[in-house]
């Protein structure tokens, strides 16, 4: 632009009384500015993610330059406005290091926390296992129990679930192999406790059917008291529980609240036999349970079962039901092995559930009298 028209300007400015001027409160005016800008960024920054706090800055930092701007275009005022804004960037710079580096800390207590969570679930996890494992091991294989005359057959499976539980099963020779002792049952409850509390159980009723094995009733009474009386939890447990004399087919049996054990004769249809027994035990601490006698038929099958077999699901949550498992064993032809019934009822029920995982423990117990 040429010196004259500059001078022109100049000229038309003072005539017009639109000098640039700056006020006398103008520093104040950008001390303000400075102090609002770095408190608003001092408490918003500390409590954002870290990914908005770009976002406030250039916001704050328009609204800082569209006031200078507009002040300047309409009021002739000249204010500093690169003053507060480098003090509010180099406060957000601290600010946004220090969050940084408290995030940093942060990811590694998490990442420590987690490394120790991790640590605390592998033992526990362990400890399930080997409780599982010693669980298991307490329980005695069916595979032992033999008849040399070949008049009994038996078979006994149990499959543990994600969590250790408190079904159970034992069986074993009473009176030098003249007599059969068989029992299933099925503590409330998951867990260690429940684990736990079948051990106590099955060791207290194997005791009493040792003491005194002529009487199932007797056996089931004495042994409630006894389990009832270390039950800190109020636990209890439903059982059923028989003695077969091996030679006449004869048992003697009692249910303790469990579910009816299936009765299959040659050639006739499958029924659930209800004999005599009372309620799960621990439940009356001096009840007076009754006992029952069923003659079986040779070549007759006697099926326990645990919840775990007729309330096994599927995806959509379908029971499998007694109804089906009465099926399944009238459809089995006569004379199969105790351990093959044992592994086609495991085996239906799989299909049943169809990759399903097993909310509770499955346990099958399988009798075949083969006669005198």
């Amino acid at each position: 632009m040429a010196g004259v028209e500059i001078r022109a300007q100049i000229l038309e400015a003072i005539f017009d009384n639109n000098l640039l001027r700056r006020p006398g409160w103008a520093g104040w005016a950008e001390a303000g500015l400075t102090f609002l800008f770095c408190g608003f960024l001092s408490l918003t920054i500390p409590v954002i993610r870290p990914r908005w706090t770009p976002a406030i800055w250039l916001a704050g930092s328009g609204i800082q330059a569209g006031a200078g701007f507009a002040a300047f275009a309409f009021q002739g005022w000249l204010i500093d406005i690169a003053t507060p804004w480098l003090s509010s960037s180099l406060l957000f710079l601290l600010l946004l290091a220090a969050t940084l580096a408290e995030a940093d800390q942060q990811r590694r207590l998490y990442k420590r926390d987690l490394e120790i969570q991790r640590e605390k679930e592998a033992k526990f996890a362990g400890e399930l296992e080997a409780a599982r494992r010693i669980q298991m091991g307490i329980l005695p294989d069916a595979r032992k129990i033999r008849d040399p005359a070949g008049r009994i057959d038996v078979a006994a499976f149990l499959e543990p679930a994600r969590e250790v539980g408190g079904d159970l099963y034992d069986l074993f020779l009473i009176d030098d192999g003249k007599r059969l002792f068989v029992m299933i049952g099925d503590v409330a409850g998951k867990g260690i406790p429940a684990s736990l509390f079948m051990a106590l159980g099955k060791s207290l009723y194997k005791s009493a059917v040792l003491r005194t094995p002529d009487n199932i009733a007797s056996v089931m009474s004495e042994a409630n008291a006894e389990i009832a009386r270390d039950n800190p939890e109020q636990m209890f447990i439903t059982a059923f529980a028989g003695i077969l004399d091996i030679e006449s087919g004869l048992l003697n049996a009692c249910n303790a609240g469990h579910e009816s054990p299936l009765i299959k004769a040659p050639g006739e249809r499958t029924y659930d036999w209800r004999g005599a027994g009372g309620p799960p035990m621990c439940v009356l601490d001096d009840f007076d349970f009754s006992g029952d006698a069923l003659q079986l038929a040779p070549g007759s099958l006697f099926v326990l079962v645990t919840d775990g077999v007729t309330e096994a699901m599927d995806g959509h949550g379908n029971l499998y039901g007694q109804s089906r498992l009465i099926a399944l064993l009238d459809g089995l032809p006569d004379g199969m092995t105790a351990d093959a019934i044992v592994k086609a009822i495991h085996a239906d029920v799989k299909a049943h559930a169809r990759g399903a995982e097993p909310w509770d423990y499955i346990a099958v117990l399988v009798l075949v009298w083969r006669g005198p």
